[in-house]
């Protein structure tokens, strides 16, 4: 309906024209629902969860086991900003039932935005996978500039996980929007391309070059969202943007990935329900 300014008059339309601008809005509405529930349906979710809390003592990575029978779930396993040196065994029986349970783990491994040693990153990784049953690497802390060094660091970093074993998933973190080159060639399997506060992902627009790659390439994680609706407002806009990876928590700065939020459940419903092909 138009609202005429105050003071104005209001213009009057012939029936039949009013009648057909109704009809017609209403079509285009029915039409982009229906562009909606398609997008919807073409998404293929998982939850991709920063486990930084200690397997005793609460029941985080308990919610985890259960989880992963209801939605696909990769858990990111982070005993000591790192592997450590010695393997926990409270650490090793949780990585073995989230994945007898049907979930994924993967090892963080920071890189100090390409600084750190090149052959330290590796020996965490060889720690990793000496201590741990792990099926890949979450590299935290990675560059997004331009520099060809850049991406020289992590392309033989990539090589040297796959060589490893090419099962292993490689999820790199900027946490910002990155360059295409860090996807070909390849330098992960994976790049989040947004980790920060729910605020600002309401702003966030993913850079033009992501929309030529499958959204299973992608991955976001929102911190700050304070309740249900806002989980779901976030988890609906990752969906929108065709995001494959994602997680939303209430938790704030300076440790966000220290527990899981209070709509835990209703976070797994609302990713089962847009895998599904339905609204959440």
């Amino acid at each position: 309906m138009i609202v005429p300014r105050p003071g104005a008059r209001a213009t009057r339309r012939p029936a039949g024209l009013l009648a057909w601008g109704i009809t017609a809005a209403l079509a285009l509405a029915l039409i982009l629902l229906a562009t909606e529930t398609v997008q919807a349906a073409s998404v293929s979710m998982r939850l991709l969860v920063p486990a930084y809390f200690y397997p005793k003592g609460n029941q985080f990575w308990r919610k985890l086991n259960e989880a992963a029978a209801q939605v696909p779930l990769t858990a990111i396993l982070n005993p000591d900003s790192g592997p450590g040196r010695t393997a926990d065994p409270n650490y090793v029986a949780a990585v073995t039932a989230l994945r007898a349970a049907g979930g994924r783990v993967i090892g963080y491994v920071p890189t100090g935005y390409g600084r750190r040693d090149l052959d330290e990153v590796i020996g965490e990784v060889n720690r990793y996978l000496a201590m741990y049953e792990v099926d890949g690497f979450f590299i935290d802390e990675m560059a997004y500039d331009d520099a060809p060094a850049s991406y020289t660091y992590y392309r033989n970093l990539y090589q040297a996980i796959k060589d490893l074993g090419a099962h292993y998933q490689v999820i790199g973190n900027p946490g910002t929007s990155t360059q295409a080159g860090y996807l070909e060639p390849r330098t992960a399997d994976v790049i989040v391309t947004f980790e920060d506060a729910r605020r600002a992902y309401r702003r966030f627009v993913p850079a033009d070059w992501t929309a030529g790659w499958p959204g299973s390439n992608f991955g976001h994680l929102v911190i700050g969202a304070g309740g249900a609706n806002a989980m779901r407002e976030a988890v609906n806009r990752a969906a929108q943007f065709g995001v494959g990876h994602v997680f939303v928590t209430r938790d704030r700065l300076p440790n966000p990935w220290d527990t899981l939020p209070g709509y835990w459940q209703a976070q797994l419903d609302c990713v089962g329900a847009i895998n599904a092909g339905q609204a959440c």
